[in-house]
This record gives structure tokens, C-alpha cells and sequence, in this order.
């Protein structure tokens, strides 16, 4: 017989075996499955309610507002094309803007290049714009008419020298003379009876003004505040006597300088050559008929022109541009060639500015030709065939007339809007 004790012996080396090796092992084990994290029933909710980064967007770009540029006293060209097309809107000008009357169709610069005269019909009046600074235009004059009680019509203006007088000519009112010394007190000093005055210029000496009207052609002393006629000469071929046809008073002629004591005269029908030496005794020196309009005359009808200072070219304004005429020998003008464009010329005036040989014209608009209101510039260096260089156009206006500073790096402009109403303006355009 096995002693009991030896394999009581067995069983407890067999136990304290199993505790030694087996032992360390369930304690690994369990503290491994403790490092684990335990499963929740919300494990699903918590992932979702983690911040994710966010998904790219899909291929549908969001438009960005343009930003708006900085305020600019003169305005920045958007060039459509090539350079020569320029397009503005009056929101380019920034605050360089002055509101003037409606019906605002014609600009002057005065003599010293300072100030800038908006005028237009006379139911409306004129206004002084200090354009001393281009790129920070003010008004510092107005004058309103008083209520129109007649059908209106284009006035004319001529400023002294000097700058302090201003005289009109107004087709219902006569010759008007103002002060114009404090522009902000603008002051009526006379008025000459005269039947429809339709152009006005003044003497070298500012002491003599000459006016065109439908009768035709008067000298005037303006040397005092009083204006007396000094002498007139009346046309064979007038206009109408007809008091009915003064509502529909169109410019029809014009009169320029020849010389200090000559003055080229083309009425409705003929042309004239005044000698005023002898301002009390107006003489003709030559009369034409080839100006004849009705009967299509060899020159046909001028409304506005300019002589060049040489005296040996005339450009006369048309409906749809202007011509260029040799007047070297007055008795036998040669026609040299034109310029054409689409739309209508503004009020029928050009501005010629002889030292750069261009010519500024405004356009109104002609939509059904897709053509917008313009500013062109035509240089006329070749005579046979004048070739525009630049456009100015402003898709937001009916009409637009311009003229350019004294030291030519401006344009001045008067913008009629769209519409055709209220909201005339004047601006700059730095050329």
C-alpha cells in the first residue's frame, strides 16, 4: 500500500503548480480585456454628435459681389474691344458730377479755361461750373428764366474777355446782358428788343456785338450798360414772316470771323462777306447764292461752322457730321471732304480744335442702329478722308456734347439720360 501522505504530497505540488503558471496568465488576460473601451447602446448617437470635417462643395459656385472700387474724382475707361472704344456710366464719375437744367444741349469754356458755361433752351436759364480743379467740378452760378410763356427755343452766349459779362441771345427775348462778375449773384443788367436772335459774338474789345437773326444781320454797342443797335442789314431772302413758324425756330446759318473786320455771313439762301470797319455802316463785299437749301444749293444748308484761324478752311457742321471746304479764294470754295457717322449730331455743333487737328463731336443715340450716345474725335490731318480716333460712348444716355480743357487732358461732357428727361448732367473725362 501507497502511503496516504506521499500522495496527499502530489496534490498539493500539482495545485501550487497550477497557481504558479495559470495564475499570471488570467491576470494578463483580464487585465487586457479591462483596456478595452466597453460598448454602449449610445456609441452611434456619440459619433454622429462629433464635429466631422466638412464635405467639399458640390460644383456650384456661389457669385461673389464685385467689389466696389474707391471713389475717383476722375473716371477709370472700360475698354471694350480695343483702346479706341471706351464705354462710361455716369456711376464712374464717382462725386465729380454737377446736375444742370434739362435740356441742357450746349457747353462753353470761358476764356481763361476756368469756368464752364451749361446752357441750353431759354425756358431754362444757364449755369457756371468752376472746372478750375477737373477733378473736383462745383457750380458757383445759376440763372433761371422766368415761366416760359412761349414755345422755346436754343439760345446763344458770348462772354467778355474779362470774364464778368455774359450776353445771350434768346429768340423771344431778345439780347440779354448780365453780370456775371460775382457768379453767385448773377444780375440782369439790360435787355435789347431784337426779333429772333439766333447766334451772338463779341469784338475783339468786347465793345461791339454782332448778332445773327432770322432777318438777318446786326451790330450793337455794348460798351455801356444800356445796348444800342448801331446798324443792321436786312436779307432779301429771310426767313418767314410767319408767326406760326416761330415755334419751330430752327438754327439755320451761322457767321464766324474772317478777319478782325470781316466776318463771313450764310444766312438761310446766301452767303455774305460783311465788312463792319465802320460798325455804324455794316457793307457786304460778295453774296453767294449757291447756299440755297430749298433748291439744293451747291453747298447746301450750313447750320453751324467754323473758320480756321489761317482762313483757308471752313468745317461746317450737318446732320450726320460736318464737311470741309476750302475758302482760300472765298469766290470759289472747294468742297475737300466729310465726315459721316451713325445718329445725329448734338444740337448740329462741333468743336475744332486746330493745334492737335481734331474735331470733337457728340452723338445722341440711334438704337435701331445699335449705336449709343458718343463723344467721337476725327482727325483731321488728312482732309480727303477725316478718320476717327476715339469714342467715348455712355450706353445709359439719349445725348452728349463735349469740350476739351485748355490744356487738353480733360474732356468736359453733357449728358442728357436715357429717358430724355430730368437728370442732365455735366462731368470729366480724363482723356
Amino acid at each position: 500500500m501507497r502511503d496516504k501522505n506521499i500522495k496527499l504530497k502530489k496534490k498539493l505540488f500539482r495545485i501550487l503548480i497550477t497557481i504558479i503558471v495559470v495564475l499570471p496568465f488570467a491576470f494578463v488576460y483580464i487585465k487586457h480585456e479591462n483596456s478595452q473601451p466597453k460598448e454602449s447602446k449610445d456609441t452611434t448617437i456619440k459619433q454622429v454628435e462629433l464635429p466631422r470635417p466638412q464635405a467639399q462643395p458640390s460644383p456650384r459656385p456661389q457669385v461673389q459681389p464685385e467689389p466696389k472700387p474707391a471713389p475717383q474724382s476722375t473716371p477709370k475707361p472700360r475698354i471694350v474691344g480695343n483702346e479706341n472704344e471706351i464705354f462710361f456710366y455716369k456711376s464712374d464719375f464717382a462725386n465729380n458730377v454737377v446736375d444742370v437744367f434739362a435740356d441742357a444741349r450746349r457747353l462753353k469754356l470761358s476764356h481763361d479755361g476756368k469756368r464752364l458755361f451749361s446752357y441750353g433752351i431759354n425756358r431754362d436759364g444757364f449755369m457756371i461750373i468752376d472746372v478750375s480743379n477737373p477733378k473736383k467740378i462745383a457750380p458757383i452760378g445759376i440763372y433761371k428764366y422766368p415761366k416760359a410763356r412761349y414755345f422755346v427755343n436754343n439760345i446763344d452766349i458770348a462772354e467778355s474777355r474779362d470774364g464778368k459779362r455774359l450776353y445771350v441771345a434768346d429768340p423771344h427775348n431778345g439780347i440779354l446782358y448780365f453780370d456775371i462778375s460775382n457768379p453767385a449773384r448773377i444780375t440782369l443788367i439790360s435787355a435789347l428788343p431784337l426779333e429772333v436772335p439766333l447766334k451772338i459774338k463779341l469784338s475783339r474789345d468786347d465793345k461791339i456785338a454782332f448778332a445773327k437773326t432770322t432777318k438777318g444781320f446786326f451790330t450793337i454797342d455794348i460798351s455801356g450798360s444800356e445796348m444800342k443797335i448801331l446798324d443792321e442789314f436786312v436779307s432779301d431772302t429771310s426767313d418767314s414772316d410767319n408767326e406760326e413758324q416761330l415755334g419751330a425756330i430752327r438754327p439755320r446759318g451761322d457767321f464766324d470771323f474772317l478777319s478782325e473786320n470781316e466776318i463771313l455771313f450764310i444766312n438761310f439762301n446766301e452767303m455774305h462777306i460783311f465788312d463792319v470797319s465802320d460798325p455804324k455802316n455794316i457793307k457786304s463785299k460778295y453774296r453767294s447764292y449757291d447756299f440755297n437749301w430749298i433748291q439744293g444749293g451747291k453747298y447746301q444748308m450750313m447750320h453751324d461752322f467754323k473758320i480756321a484761324k489761317n482762313n483757308t478752311r471752313l468745317y461746317a457742321s450737318t446732320m450726320e457730321g460736318f464737311r470741309i471746304y476750302d475758302i482760300s479764294d472765298i469766290k470759289n470754295i472747294k468742297f475737300l471732304g466729310e465726315y459721316s457717322s451713325s445718329g445725329y449730331l448734338t444740337a448740329r455743333t462741333i468743336m475744332i480744335d486746330e493745334n492737335e487737328n481734331l474735331a470733337y463731336l457728340g452723338w445722341g443715340s440711334k438704337t435701331e442702329e445699335g449705336k449709343f450716345a458718343r463723344i467721337e474725335i476725327v482727325d483731321l490731318s488728312y482732309e480727303l478722308d477725316p478718320m476717327l480716333i476715339k469714342s467715348y460712348n455712355m450706353p445709359e444716355n439719349h445725348d452728349l456734347f463735349a469740350v476739351p480743357s485748355q490744356d487738353k487732358k480733360y474732356l468736359f461732357l453733357q449728358a442728357e439720360p436715357g429717358s430724355g428727361g430730368y437728370g442732365d448732367y455735366v462731368s470729366v473725362i480724363e482723356k
